[in-house]
């Protein structure tokens, strides 16, 4: 499902200078990532917390608008003055706060080797994973090859820089593959709502 993600802040530039002496994510890297945060204009269901707004039925977080009842619904969710007003059972749901999982897919076949390509795509892998951590979401990084290869899945800032950063350095761009045969498995890795983002220059 193809959903709407805005950043709060200006537009990000990466420099060539980020790169040198093979240092990818080093500080001036990090410095332009400092305090920009995703934006989700969807909901989500998730079994984690976060900062996305979710679609449960519940006391907590904000409330949002009335259901009918539902048998097996809890009684406490139910709206009493309302029912003594319209003599029917309605449930008050709540916005609740979830993670929204963000799904980064880079491609790492041989074209994307040519010239700073490959750096610029393993920047721009980064840089969406460290946003949303620091949105409170989870971040899943995939490598696309002869197939999809789950790397990493990063929660807070300490496994992005121990994790993902080091997956990232290491990974090379040389395999060669069909890509949309390779994102068919992509499904089988996905849970539930959430965000997908497809790094390539679609060149198999």
């Amino acid at each position: 499902m193809l959903q709407a993600i805005s950043i709060d802040t200006h537009q990000v530039k990466l420099k060539r200078s980020m790169m040198s002496e093979g240092l990818l994510f080093g500080a001036q890297f990090l410095a332009g990532l400092h305090g920009l945060r995703m934006r989700i204009k969807r909901q989500v269901l998730s079994d984690r917390t976060g900062e996305s707004r979710g679609i449960r039925a519940g006391l907590s977080g904000e409330f949002a608008d009335h259901r009918m009842y539902m048998p097996g619904d809890d009684l406490r969710h139910l709206d009493w003055p309302l029912y003594w007003r319209q003599r029917k059972p309605f449930i008050k749901v709540s916005d609740s706060q979830e993670d929204c999982p963000v799904y980064i897919v880079l491609d790492a076949t041989a074209s994307m080797s040519f010239g700073t390509k490959w750096d610029y795509a393993r920047q721009l892998a980064a840089a969406i994973s460290f946003i949303a951590i620091e949105s409170a979401n989870s971040a899943h990084l995939f490598s696309l090859g002869d197939g999809i290869r789950k790397l990493s899945t990063t929660f807070d800032r300490r496994s992005f820089f121990k994790i993902t950063c080091g997956d990232l350095q290491s990974l090379q761009a040389d395999e060669r593959a069909d890509i949309s045969i390779a994102l068919n498995k992509l499904p089988f890795y996905r849970r539930g709502r959430g965000i997908t983002v497809l790094i390539s220059d679609f060149l198999d």
